[in-house]
């Protein structure tokens, strides 16, 4: 095989690894967390489900107090919080979109750490959010929502 040729499929490899490492990031990116007071709000592309070009549920998971049974901050990616993705982004700690945790319950995810605020809904339900500062999004979130149980 000439030098071009083999060139020319290491250039096609590159381009299609630098896709998946932006498409891993934009997600990651493009999640956004509200919290304000009495509510959570996390706006992703990556909650949507397309099938056959229909979309079957809402890119926003809004949680409100009243919704909330516990919430703390934790670890995920083994035990309970095993993570098992239905659709979205998983990319090194990087995990954006509905999961199914190591518990058998759904969770919205949008999150870039290991260490993140796990939300358990009254309904079984979890929203897990987290980034490099999954502290300050803790605090904001104990203040203005509901208050932290203990780190678990």
């Amino acid at each position: 095989m000439s030098t071009k040729y083999v060139l020319a499929i290491f250039g096609v490899l590159l381009i299609f690894i630098g896709g998946l490492f932006y498409a891993a990031s934009h997600s990651a990116q493009s999640s956004v967390v509200t919290i304000g007071e009495g509510y959570i709000n996390v706006e992703s592309a990556q909650f949507v489900r397309s099938n056959m070009g229909i979309a079957s549920n809402s890119g926003n998971k809004n949680v409100t107090y009243e919704e909330i049974a516990t919430a703390f901050v934790g670890q995920v990616g083994s035990g309970d919080f095993k993570l098992h993705k239905n659709y979205g982004t998983n990319f090194g700690d990087t995990n954006v979109g509905i999961y199914t945790l190591g518990n058998g319950a759904k969770a919205h995810m949008a999150t870039t750490n290991s260490t993140c605020l796990i939300i358990q809904l009254k309904n079984g339900e979890y929203l897990i959010v987290g980034n490099e500062d999954t502290q300050a999004i803790a605090t904001s979130f104990s203040q203005n929502v509901y208050k932290l149980s203990p780190f678990q």
